[in-house]
Formats: structure tokens, sequence, C-alpha cells
């Protein structure tokens, strides 16, 4: 089940968009050899959305190379990213570009003053005139070194009462102002608007009827837990109407046949059946320990599976081995319906899956650092970063901050600057690591073939397991 954020789009070799209010784009586009720099505030920062499309990409569309960059900065707006355009998104190079911003440029404090508070209204609306203008400057900046843009609506404010942190009531409708400018702004630039706003408002509302103390929108009503980082994921990706990419295979184990050119050397005997089967791709298996299990799955919808189905056996139950490794028993039923090769935890691909999942996690918390450099940089020089930085400037600078700053603020500062000096000492270090990490996930993404067994549980044939 997947809300309906836009659905005029359509695929052929490459990705292509057009706006759901009708208005043609410039044809923005996933395509081979795109730098995609993803820019936003602490919500794209944390850069678990990232790494779930980097997963997807990399083991469903392995012949897509995308290169996503993460250019969040937390507590940043869209005023502020026009400050690092040139050093932390145009100087990467980027052919394409998603924009999320909203959660910090609406002013959630002002929705703490009472109505009556002098100013407030006014206030209120110039932090959304701002909010627009920004927005328009940065897809201007953008289109103008030929970079395709995407804007993104803010993920939701969560107003519910079951949470313990204090609600700020009216935050959520004035991001949904934000979706409406965001379409405005799309609308006259000519390019796409993925509505995750709305999306995650539609799911949450599901999630929380099922789990009311619980939120996809996180514990402090701001930031999306692990389960909203993926959604956001998810949503990009219909958004950006990029295939499901599954693959189903079937056998005949009565006429020895398939329909499926995947499928090769079939042969029964005594009741069992071999056959090798090519896979192009791994499974795409999302794994969020802390995340019902039926809500990562409600969420993938069926994306990156691959199937297996074997009809008209003997009734009873079959062990399958794929290489020689133990899959698990399947009744005849389950194998005529088809079984998600994806799902079984001993099956070879779907260990190398998990294992392309751990070095893009490891990869997402060694950028994380990067990021930190970026947002001590950022937050240091309210004017703009220059072009040469000092370790020891830069600490001034936030020592100053510290001085000013809320509590909250002060600590999240406090946070940066300890880190920061040792985190730009190993820029190359951490780079190099991210690289390295990079190139042996692709090496995973390489096409294999896997022999299957189905043998009758009765069965006295053995075979000598192969360990992956």
């Amino acid at each position: 089940m997947s809300p309906s954020i836009f659905r005029s789009l359509t695929l052929c070799s490459t990705v292509s968009l057009t706006l759901a209010s009708g208005h043609s784009a410039d044809t923005p586009a996933v395509t081979n050899n795109t730098r995609w720099v993803a820019i936003g505030d602490s919500i794209t920062e944390n850069g678990a959305a990232q790494m779930w499309m980097d997963y997807f990409f990399k083991t469903r569309l392995p012949g897509l190379t995308v290169d996503i960059l993460n250019a969040g900065i937390g507590g940043d707006t869209a005023q502020g990213a026009l400050r690092r355009m040139d050093w932390d998104v145009l100087g990467r190079n980027p052919t394409f570009a998603t924009v999320m911003f909203g959660m910090n440029d609406v002013g959630r404090h002002l929705y703490a003053l009472p109505e009556e508070h002098p100013d407030t209204a006014a206030q209120k609306s110039r932090m959304l005139s701002v909010y627009a203008k920004s927005l328009r400057t940065l897809v201007e900046k953008l289109k103008a070194r030929d970079v395709r843009v995407v804007l993104m609506s803010p993920t939701p404010f969560e107003h519910s009462p079951a949470l313990i942190q204090p609600d700020t009531p009216g935050v959520d409708a004035v991001l949904g102002q934000c979706a409406k400018i965001l379409n405005e702004i799309a609308a006259e630039a000519g390019v796409p608007m993925v509505d995750v706003h709305a999306a995650l408002e539609e799911w949450n509302t599901l999630y929380r009827q099922e789990h009311p103390k619980d939120t996809l929108i996180g514990q402090d009503r701001i930031h999306p837990g692990a389960l909203g980082q993926f959604a956001i994921a998810v949503t990009v990706l219909d958004g950006l109407n990029i295939p499901k990419a599954t693959q189903h295979l079937t056998v005949d184990a009565k006429s020895l046949q398939s329909d499926s050119e995947a499928i090769g050397n079939l042969r029964g005997k005594d009741g069992a059946i071999t056959f090798d089967a090519t896979f192009p791709t791994l499974p795409f298996v999302p794994n969020i320990p802390e995340a019902p299990l039926d809500w990562v799955n409600r969420l993938k919808d069926g994306r990156g599976e691959d199937t297996l189905g074997v009809r008209n056996l003997a009734k009873g139950n079959y062990r399958l081995l794929a290489n020689g490794v133990d899959c698990g028993i399947f009744s005849s039923d389950a194998l005529a319906e088809g079984i998600s090769l994806g799902e079984l935890a001993m099956f070879p691909l779907t260990q190398a899956s998990k294992r392309l999942l751990q070095l893009l996690a490891t990869k997402a918390q060694e950028t994380g650092k990067l990021r930190m450099v970026a947002w001590s940089e950022h937050f240091a020089f309210p004017e703009g970063r220059p072009e040469a930085v000092g370790v020891d400037q830069v600490e001034e600078h936030l020592r100053r901050l510290l001085k000013t700053g809320t509590q909250s603020s002060a600590e999240t500062i406090q946070r940066r600057l300890d880190v920061y000096a040792a985190f730009k000492a190993r820029e190359p270090e951490i780079q190099a690591k991210i690289e390295a990490l990079e190139k042996e996930a692709c090496a995973l993404t390489k096409k294999s073939t896997v022999r299957f067994e189905l043998r009758p549980e009765n069965s006295s044939i053995t075979t000598t397991p192969t360990i992956p």
C-alpha cells in the first residue's frame, strides 16, 4: 500500500518525471552516472533515507550508477543553505539535487506564543515569505548550473497527545502550507515536487491506529525515526517513479519447463527437481530491528523482491537448497503460490545483500563525521564560510556561539566542537574509507547463478552443502 503522491510519470531506459499538477518538467531524471546531492536540514543530515535509496539502487538497479551525496546540515534553513551553496553543494559537481526544508524555516517557537503576542502573526508571515524567496533562489542557482532539481515538502510535525515531548499546536498546519508553496514554486520553475509531507501524514495516521503510543515522525515530534526515514526513502523512490524491480521465477515440476528466461538446466528424478537460476541483482532486504516487520513490508510494498514459484509438485513438503545451502522446508501449496527468496535468511544472495547493507550503514556513519565538519564550518561563519578555513578560527567562532545560544543549541554546539578538530584532521582518511566501502559494496552487486534443488522431505537424496 502506498499513498498516492503523483502518478503521471513514465519510465523507459531513464526515469523521467512530470508534475502532478500537469506542468511539464525539464525532464529531471535519474540516469546512469548521476551525482545526486540531497540538500536539507537535520532530517536529511541523518542520512538513513539516502542509505535506503542507495541500497535499493545497488541491489536492484546495479547497472545504474547513482552516487548520493549528503548535503544536510542540522538546524539549517533554505535561507541558510544559500550561504553554503558554493562549497557544500555546487562544489561537489552534482547533476541532480533533491531539496527539503521547512522544519526550521517556519519559526516553530512562534507557535508556542499566545496568539495575542505582539507581531506574532506578522513574524509567521515573514518566515514563510523568506522561505519561499530562498527556495526560489536555490532552484535558480541549481538550474543555472544544469542541475536537475526535485523539491520535497517537509516531513510532518507530530501532534499526538501520547508523546511526552510538549506539543506546539499549529506547526504541522504551517508545514502543510510549505507544501503548497513548494508546489507553486515547482510549477513556476518547471521542476517536480514530491509531497513527502502528505505521504508521511497518511502513513503515520495508519501507523498510529495500530501503535497509538508510537509515531513514524519521532518521539521529539520533529525527527523521523528509523521507520520514518525508510518511509521517506520509499516515498522519494515512488515519487521519482523508480521501478520496483521485481523478478518472478516460475517452474513447472511436471513438464520440467519454465517460462522464465532466467531458469535453465531443469532436471527431475525421484520426485526431486534441480535447476539453475540467474540473478542480475541482489534481493532488497531492508532490516530495521526496532520497527514492526509488518510495517517494514507494508512500506516496502513488494519493492525489490525475487520470488520463486513451483507448480505441479506432488502434494507434500519439500526442502529447498540453494548452492547446497538449506533454505528451509515448504509445502507444495506454498511453493505453487510462490515464496520470497529475500525472506530466506540462509539464501546465499540474501546473505550477500545483508553484507551490502552493513557496508552502506558504515558508509553513512563515516559520512556523518564529514557532515559534522560541514556543520561546524557553516555555523561558525554566519556571513558565509571563507575559502581558507583554519581549525582554530572555527573553534573560536563556535565558542562565541556557545555563549549566545539557548541550552539546547549550546549542547549541540558543544558536541560538534568536541569532535571538529579530530574529524577535520582526518577528513582525507574518512573520505578514503567512504570510497573503499563504496568500492566493496559495488563489488557485491555482480550477476550470479544459483543452483536450486527441491526434494521431498522423505527423500534419501543427499547433497554436500556449499558454504557461500
